[in-house]
């Protein structure tokens, strides 16, 4: 799977595109670098982008419940804060729907927000605006 990976101190966030067949081993070889990036801090949001022409035809339950373990585990250990957020981002209806079952893998008991986006730029507008939100 191919992917670039862009952090943006001034919105406080990183994001990762996706392109290719899904492989998680790249995944994780995008994240590592993601977490290593000098200006990365670990209190940023993140977005995933996944390109129009990515690739999850052979993509079943065990890869997303391997990418769901993958993923807590290195949240667990290269994010903190109060109020962490991951912007999903696909504009294929098809794909969406691997997003929406990794979403229900998650089983809403991690300590971050997930939203669901057609574009980085809703996404990054999302980020804004609840990051601009008081907490009550």
């Amino acid at each position: 799977m191919e992917y670039t990976v862009e952090v943006r101190p001034e919105s406080s966030c990183a994001i990762l595109t996706l392109d290719g067949p899904f492989i998680l081993d790249s995944v994780v070889t995008a994240y590592s670098r993601i977490v290593t990036h000098p200006d990365w801090q670990s209190n940023f949001d993140m977005i995933v982008a996944i390109s129009p022409h990515s690739d999850f035809y052979d993509t079943d339950l065990a890869k997303l419940q391997s990418l769901r373990d993958v993923a807590r585990t290195m949240n667990a250990q290269h994010r903190t804060g109060p109020n962490l957020r991951t912007a999903l981002v696909c504009s294929d209806d098809l794909k969406r729907v691997i997003i929406d079952l990794w979403l229900a893998l998650v089983d809403n008991d991690w300590p971050i927000e997930f939203g669901v986006f057609t574009s980085v730029n809703e996404a990054l507008a999302w980020l804004a605006k609840t990051a601009d939100t008081p907490e009550a």
